[in-house]
């Protein structure tokens, strides 16, 4: 099974009104992961996506960055990433 990572820039010094559009754009695609099976949030703006059912999701993702012109990337794996996790001590 394909998987995409997405990760959606965040402005580095974002003016008031475009900080506005981030939380924006993230409560935006938090709902529209609501309606997704499999989508994992891994970071603020970084997401696991399983291709197979989460396509019209990713697509939402782009579309809303693209709309306020945040920039986007897009890595597509052929298997599910195996994560490797500190712990902390």
């Amino acid at each position: 099974m394909k998987y995409a990572l997405l990760v959606i820039e965040k402005p580095e010094k974002p003016a008031h009104d475009r900080n506005q559009e981030w939380l924006l754009l993230l409560h935006e695609i938090g709902t529209a992961a609501g309606n997704a099976k499999g989508i994992e949030n891994l970071r603020e703006s970084f997401w696991q996506i399983p291709l197979h059912s989460g396509l019209p999701f990713l697509g939402e993702c782009i579309r809303l960055a693209d709309k306020d012109k945040f920039r986007w990337q897009v890595l597509i794996l052929d298997d599910e990433p195996s994560w490797i996790h500190s712990q902390p001590t």
